[in-house]
């Protein structure tokens, strides 16, 4: 087992911040593997040594947590962590516009992100669009749509660590065509993307493009950039610290 592993197993939690933490950790295994240690005393006061390093680091880290609390992760006390509908409600939140009580009160700020960040127009953000997350088609339900009618229409569809369905891109994408009819959008403008971990496209993907949830990471991570309010700035630096921990595993 990694130092790193060892480290994340013992405090429950890992940051990067603290790999140098680990360096004990390391050094004891690297010791520990590398001599041959006939002398059993030898082998128990090594080990003493080792534990007592690592209890005291344990008390400085749940000292520093009493007082700064740098784990906490409310996503993480709501049972958050990689359910999907969950997930497309926030990205949903984030891309509406409207200024209304509960919003961010940034505009289309996260949604322009999105639109420069896949090289979609960014007039897109200045129209009046409409986003809504699980919106039931004839034949499916995509898991968050975003659309202004005979301009564009945006459908994503988010997997954390299933798979598409049977037929299931094929039944979203019938149903991304009828509205784009519907409201009268031309090709060009109509879009859908497969959201997953690495970015992984099925073969029958039809008209569906590649989207990675590091993608997402890097637009939220974009956002956070900006002046933003004490309460969204925290708010984002906690959906990243879900995004990182339970979907990209780092």
């Amino acid at each position: 087992m990694s130092s790193r592993n060892v480290y994340k197993s013992f405090f429950g939690n890992f940051s990067k911040t603290k790999i140098a933490h680990a360096e004990i950790i390391e050094s004891f295994f690297k010791g520990y593997n590398a001599t041959q240690l006939r002398d059993q005393r030898q082998k128990f006061l090594q080990t003493k040594k080792f534990i007592d390093e690592v209890g005291k680091i344990k008390k400085r880290f749940i000292s520093n947590e009493e007082k700064q609390l740098e784990f906490l992760n409310v996503f993480d006390v709501l049972g958050f962590k990689t359910d999907e509908v969950r997930h497309s409600q926030v990205m949903a939140w984030l891309f509406k516009r409207e200024k209304i009580a509960g919003s961010h009160f940034q505009d289309s700020l996260f949604f322009k992100e999105f639109c420069k960040s896949l090289g979609l127009p960014l007039w897109y953000a200045d129209e009046n669009y409409s986003v809504t997350p699980e919106e039931s088609g004839e034949e499916s339900r995509i898991d968050i749509s975003i659309k202004c009618p005979s301009r564009f229409i945006i459908h994503i569809e988010n997997k954390v660590h299933a798979g598409a369905g049977y037929k299931q891109l094929k039944r979203e994408w019938d149903d991304l065509k009828k509205n784009q009819y519907e409201y009268h959008i031309p090709d060009k403008n109509t879009h859908a993307y497969f959201l997953t971990k690495t970015g992984y496209l099925p073969k029958e993907s039809f008209g569906f493009r590649s989207l990675s949830w590091e993608r997402i990471a890097t637009i939220v991570r974009g956002c956070t950039n900006n002046q933003l309010p004490v309460k969204l700035q925290w708010f984002l630096n906690q959906y990243l610290m879900t995004i990182n921990e339970h979907i990209l595993g780092v």
